[in-house]
């Protein structure tokens, strides 16, 4: 087998504007034109034009492994959030739980990390020597870069190799456990901030984005009170964004659902009947899922891609619309979970009523209508599970929900058959799966440093 590196040979088209809403209009022309075909070898790399453009290369890998592309939809198809309407078998064994190494969408989604990885890593060498200013250039690469590493340990099993290229040349990386990898990440979004000192709106919105990045990356270390910290201060409003156009790609989301009818809305029951621990995305109403369409009986959008099941189409993102990456709404509930971790029940409760009594928009053209108050949970147990509810409706297709489930398994003592989806699988009449995160993809199988276990895994363990 090709090292992964070589066999990937990826059209990245900018097709998203990966700034805060307050970054410059040439910045966002730039993304929007540019266009990086395949790879450039490091010898053509001798000015900054052709740095830059590794750099908007850079930030085409990162739309595809965020709101553009298919790995935040895959990952979220592992969970509650959607379920499959696809005639492709391979969308069946994410939904139910049970994905094999040699699965087509797990190594395309696995590889899709690695070249965010691998193509930041050569903007930032290209930009330190031909292009250093901006500073916020060369921080934005480790933004990614960092970002990237998080969703890896996020998603994957431990033992994750961070392979990448170095000079052109493939750099296998040796199997690390999901903490070794949150670590490294959270290094890497600290050297991008090291780099925002400028005063400018593009710096500025850089970052926020890194600060909320960062924050997510200390949850998942289970350092609750140092997130918060680093959220201090950034605006709800906030929002650092995939844009789309539909000369230069659509919002990803959409495409899989309401465009290809592969994908349809999560519920907390099917034809099956109910799914034990699943959130009822499609039925319940709640206004941060907008939704068409039912789960059971008729629904007014007819079927999806496979022909037989029921779809139910999100309402919240339209073609052409942008999707957040990270938002100053994630910065609250950062700092809600952070009281939830410090026994403050009514504190974790009243930044939840804040957002739910003033929603942020979830969209360009959504904004959720206000809601109801909660009250105060009787113990840490009821908080907890009332918190992650919330989390899941406010970041409803954002690809949290799987890292999320695991945490909930690592931080909070719960166990699978509390946390995924149980019961009888709708397409197959078994029984979902017990495993809590994806394996490390066959394309590893040319890294010297990865043993195949007893059990045809590259997994060093599957624990959350």
């Amino acid at each position: 087998m090709t090292p992964i590196y070589v066999r990937i040979r990826s059209v990245v088209t900018a097709a998203a504007v990966l700034l805060g809403s307050t970054a410059c209009d040439k910045l966002q022309h730039d993304l929007l034109t540019a266009n990086i075909v395949g790879t450039v070898t490091p010898a053509s790399i001798n000015n900054a034009a052709a740095a830059d453009a590794l750099r908007v290369g850079a930030l085409g890998a990162f739309n595809a492994i965020t709101g553009a592309g298919q790995v935040w939809t895959f990952s979220d198809l592992a969970t509650d959030v959607w379920k499959t309407a696809d005639a492709r078998q391979q969308s069946g064994e994410f939904d139910i739980g049970l994905v094999f190494n040699t699965d087509v969408d797990l190594q395309a989604n696995y590889a899709s990390l690695y070249v965010a990885i691998a193509r930041s890593n050569e903007a930032i060498t290209a930009l330190r020597t031909y292009m250093p200013n901006p500073a916020w250039g060369i921080g934005q690469m480790y933004l990614v870069k960092g970002f990237a590493e998080m969703q890896l340990a996020e998603y994957f099993c431990n033992g994750t190799p961070l392979t990448t290229i170095q000079n052109g040349a493939i750099v296998y990386g040796t199997p690390l456990s999901n903490q070794q990898v949150f670590t490294i990440a959270a290094a890497h979004v600290d050297s991008a901030m090291a780099l925002f000192t400028a005063t400018d709106a593009t710096t500025a919105a850089l970052l926020s984005a890194a600060k909320i990045t960062k924050g997510r990356i200390l949850v998942d270390m289970g350092r609750f009170s140092n997130a918060a910290t680093a959220v201090a201060g950034v605006a709800t409003s906030f929002a650092y964004q995939n844009t789309f156009a539909l000369a230069t790609g659509d919002n990803g989301v959409w495409n899989i659902n309401n465009n290809l009818k592969r994908f349809t809305v999560g519920d907390s029951m099917d034809a099956s009947g109910v799914i034990g621990n699943a959130l009822p995305f499609a039925s319940s109403g709640d206004p941060r899922v907008k939704v068409t369409g039912t789960t059971l009986g008729t629904s007014p959008l007819g079927r999806g891609n496979d022909g037989s099941t029921n779809l139910v189409g999100q309402s919240i993102w339209g073609r052409s619309d942008a999707i957040n990456i990270v938002s100053g709404l994630d910065a609250r509930l950062i700092e809600a979970e952070a009281a939830l971790n410090a026994s403050d029940l009514a504190g974790m409760t009243a930044i939840l009523n804040t957002l739910r009594l003033t929603p942020p928009a979830l969209s360009p053209t959504y904004t959720p209508a206000a809601m109801a108050p909660l009250a105060v949970p009787a113990s840490a147990a009821l908080a907890a599970t009332l918190f992650f509810r919330e989390k899941a409706f406010w970041t409803f297709g954002r690809g949290t929900r799987l890292g999320d489930l695991r945490r909930l398994m690592r931080q909070y003592g719960r166990t699978h058959d509390a946390v995924f989806p149980t019961g009888v699988y709708f397409k197959t009449s078994a029984q979902y799966v017990s495993e809590a995160n994806l394996q490390i993809s066959s394309l590893e199988a040319t890294n010297p440093n990865v043993v195949l276990g007893a059990n045809s895994s590259y997994c060093t363990d599957r624990l959350p």
